[in-house]
C-alpha cells in the first residue's frame, strides 16, 4: 500500500510531500517483547565490536565521555541523598549501589561504573557487544546479559538504585515503552540517568555532518537525524512515568583535542536526571 507522509528537512524547515511504499518505525524493529530495536542500528554496533575497546578509534568519543558520565552520575546520586557528599569524591564512591546500564554495548561505561564501586549489570540486545563486554571484564565481577530492557524489566521490578542508558535512545524507536521499561526497574526513589543528542539543526550539523562526514570522528551512520530525541520529549515522557526531573545539563564534545565538557546549552547535547516518585 502506498502512502503520503510529510517529511521535515532539518536544516531548512521546510516540508514537502513524499509518496512511498507503507513503512513505519516500526517495521524496522526486531520483535522481542516490544518493539524498540531497529534492525540497522543493531547491526552497525554489531560490526562495530573489533574497535570497541579501541581508545583512539571510532568510538573514542564514548571513551572520552567517561570523563562527564561518572560525575555526572555521582553528582546525582549525592543530590537525591543516596551517598554523602564528602564520600563522593572517595574512590569507591558507589560502593554497593545497584546500577542497571541498558544499552551498554561493549561496557566501557559499565566498567567505569563497576570500578567505581558500584554493583553493576549490563544489558544489551547485541549479543557480539555483550559477548566483547564479557571478554574484556576479566575480574568477572559485572553481571551481562543480551536482552532488551522489556524483557529484563519483567523479572527485575524495583531491583536498582540508578538505571542509565546513555547514548542509546537516539538508536531505538518506541521511546514511551523503552523509558517505561528502564523506570519500572527502578526501586522508589531512584535515579534514572539518560545522555543523548538533542534534536536541533545544531546537533545535526555537529555530530552528523562535521563528526560523521567531515573529520570522522564517529562512524558514518550512527546517527540519524529523525532519530534524535529533543529535550523537551525526552522530560515529557519521563515525567508521564511517575517520575520529576531534577537535573539537565548541556554537554559537549571537541573534536579537536576528543574531549567533553560541560556547558551551559543544552542544543547539541544533553543530559537528564530524574528521580522516581
Amino acid at each position: 500500500m502506498w502512502t503520503t507522509r510529510t517529511i521535515i528537512h532539518p536544516i531548512k524547515y521546510r516540508t514537502w510531500n513524499v509518496t512511498y511504499d507503507n513503512f513505519s518505525t516500526k517495521q524496522m524493529c526486531k520483535s522481542y517483547s516490544s518493539n524498540t530495536i531497529i534492525d540497522s542500528q543493531l547491526n552497525h554496533f554489531n560490526q562495530l565490536h573489533k574497535q570497541w575497546w579501541d581508545e583512539k578509534g571510532g568510538l573514542m568519543a564514548l571513551h572520552a565521555m567517561n570523563d562527564l558520565r561518572i560525575p555526572f552520575v555521582r553528582d546525582g546520586l549525592v543530590n537525591s541523598g543516596v551517598i554523602q557528599k564528602d564520600l563522593s569524591s572517595t574512590q569507591g564512591s558507589l560502593s554497593n549501589i545497584k546500577i542497571l546500564d541498558v544499552g551498554c554495548g561493549g561496557g566501557i561505561l559499565t566498567e567505569a561504573l563497576m570500578r567505581s564501586g558500584c554493583l553493576v549489570t549490563g544489558i544489551d540486545p547485541a549479543q557480539e557487544l555483550i559477548d566483547v563486554a564479557k571478554y574484556h571484564n576479566k575480574a568477572n565481577n559485572i553481571n551481562y546479559y543480551p536482552l532488551t530492557i522489556e524483557k529484563f524489566s519483567e523479572e527485575n521490578v524495583e531491583k536498582f538504585d540508578a538505571v542509565i542508558t546513555s547514548q542509546v535512545i537516539e538508536h531505538i524507536c518506541e521511546l514511551e515503552v523503552f523509558l517505561e521499561s528502564c523506570v519500572k526497574c527502578l526501586k522508589q526513589g531512584g535515579s534514572m540517568f539518560v545522555t543523548t543528542i538533542n534534536q536541533t539543526v545544531l546537533a545535526w550539523l555537529y555530530f552528523i555532518v562535521l563528526g560523521e562526514k567531515i573529520v570522522k570522528k564517529v562512524p558514518p551512520g550512527t546517527h540519524e537525524y529523525n532519530n534524535l530525541v529533543a529535550l523537551q520529549r525526552l522530560q515529557r515522557i519521563i515525567e508521564n512515568n511517575n517520575c520529576t526531573v531534577q537535573t539537565v545539563r548541556g554537554m559537549m564534545f571537541n573534536f579537536l583535542n576528543d574531549r567533553w565538557f560541560f556547558t551551559k546549552s543544552t542544543a547539541v547535547h544533553y543530559g537528564v536526571h530524574a528521580i522516581k516518585n
